[in-house]
């Protein structure tokens, strides 16, 4: 049941979720059976419980049919004829909140029947509201082409004026294709970043002239792609990240929240990029950009906010030494993180929290109570301890968890990408240190040399300390 289609797709609802699809399992136009009804009741019901039995088939069988013997096809049928009618809510949802294509849909219905009147009127009222529009995103350019494309649709089966769209469809069609080419190629330079894959960027250098140089530079959503797509493609490109952060401060609301959130995500990741290649600046630049985000409420994805943000916040916050804000932050939005998630991320960013100050019994104890779902989370775990045996000179543990460490990086090393090399020169340089004579001045001297002039270093600062400490 835990595994199954219907339980993932209620797993992060949220209650306001839960209520709408009650009203819709309760509709004769949606659903037309009571197992399906006693179904959502019970999910609904089971949803706050916290016992690790709450979806045991058996049970869920006899409340819904309470008088006959577990029948699994029969259970299974019922779910899935209720895990149809939530797809229909997901579809439902998505639709309401894009109401440009709602209408689109309604001008589409109308011209399809024949009925010209009301399509002209619909048509124009939909042109009125396009104008209107404070939106200048990619999907903005978009709605362009296929609004002018189904007035070209109308006319031409009426007359010839059909013709004298095409140059305007043209156009529409575009601003859309440069400014989601952009788009794309910036997410595949970040995606590049993580995984350190070989992209083919070809057809989107040949096209940065055409770009350039016939004003399509004048559109927002363009220009910043455009100043994006060259900061990323560049670490050195600064005067293009400077572009990019004064666009975003002045026109973030130009676009949906889920996309103005992936605009300050590609920035941020510039900001990482730097930081990973030792230009420290950039921690400010990175925290200030999330600052920004949740200040505009744009990190809340679905009303929830994703592990990934949130260790990021607590982990540039921590290098700032912004302790009380982090410790504020992390007590005040783990309610918002995914209910899956919650638990986990909220320990292991504490833990990590507790390990900034030194507090190494809490560091541990934090530890032990995870359950390691996430590949990183385990490696930094790992990471973690590991500095904890060095600190405490528990050798015993410290080789047995050197050899597990670089064994579990190696096995995984497909997953995890450059972060596999980073732990992989921690091991190495940790191994290297409590087989040395530190005590030897040229001997630290020379290890420091080999840590500052290798790249990718996790707790490069924290090692270089522990050399500077003798």
């Amino acid at each position: 049941m835990q595994n199954s289609d219907l339980i993932k797709s209620i797993e992060n609802f949220t209650k306001k979720d839960f209520r709408q699809v009650k009203k819709m399992v309760n509709s004769p136009f949606f659903n037309q059976r009571q197992d399906v009804i006693d179904l959502f009741n019970f999910l609904n019901a089971a949803s706050n419980s916290k016992e690790k039995d709450k979806y045991d088939r058996q049970k869920i069988f006899k409340s819904i049919f309470p008088n006959e013997p577990l029948n699994v096809q029969k259970l299974r049928y019922t779910m899935s004829f209720l895990y149809a009618v939530i797809c229909q809510y997901f579809i439902q949802s998505e639709m309401e909140n894009d109401s440009v294509m709602m209408h689109l849909q309604l001008c589409k219905a109308l011209r399809k029947r024949g009925v010209g009147k009301l399509f002209k009127k619909e048509i124009k009222s939909l042109h009125q509201k396009q104008q209107q529009s404070n939106l200048k995103n990619t999907n903005f350019h978009l709605q362009n082409f296929e609004i002018a494309f189904e007035q070209y649709e109308f006319e031409s089966s009426y007359s010839r004026e059909g013709d004298m769209k095409l140059g305007e469809l043209s156009e529409y069609l575009s601003n859309y294709y440069f400014a989601d080419l952009l788009k794309l190629s910036c997410i595949q330079l970040s995606t590049k970043n993580i995984l350190k894959k070989d992209l083919n960027l070809s057809l989107v250098e040949s096209l940065l002239p055409t770009i350039e140089q016939n004003g399509f530079l004048n559109n927002i959503v363009t220009e910043i792609y455009y100043h994006t797509y060259q900061a990323l493609k560049n670490e050195d490109n600064e005067s293009d990240f400077r572009a990019l952060r004064k666009l975003i401060a002045v026109h973030w609301n130009k676009f949906e929240k889920d996309e103005a959130r992936d605009i300050y995500t590609l920035a941020i990741n510039f900001c990482i990029k730097k930081l990973n290649s030792g230009n420290r600046q950039y921690i400010r630049e990175a925290f200030e950009l999330y600052q920004e985000g949740f200040q505009h409420q744009l990190f809340f994805e679905n009303g929830g906010l994703t592990t990934f943000n949130y260790k990021n916040v607590v982990r540039l916050g921590i290098g700032l030494g912004e302790l009380d804000w982090v410790d504020n932050f992390m007590e005040s939005h783990a309610p918002f993180l995914f209910p899956s998630e919650r638990e986990n991320t909220y320990k292991y960013n504490m833990a990590y929290f507790h390990f900034h100050k030194k507090e190494y019994d809490q560091v541990l104890d934090l530890l032990q109570q995870m359950e390691y779902k996430d590949i990183l989370q385990n490696l930094d775990a790992r990471r973690m301890i590991l500095c904890i045996y060095y600190v405490r000179n528990e050798f015993e543990p410290l080789h047995s968890l050197l050899k597990s460490f670089s064994t579990y990086i190696r096995r995984h090393r497909n997953e995890i990408g450059y972060h596999g090399q980073n732990y992989l020169n921690l091991i190495r340089f940790i191994t290297k240190m409590i087989n040395s004579n530190l005590r030897e001045k040229t001997v630290r001297q020379q290890i420091v040399r080999e840590i500052e002039n290798t790249d990718g270093v996790a707790e490069k600062k924290w090692l270089l300390e522990m050399l500077e400490g003798w």
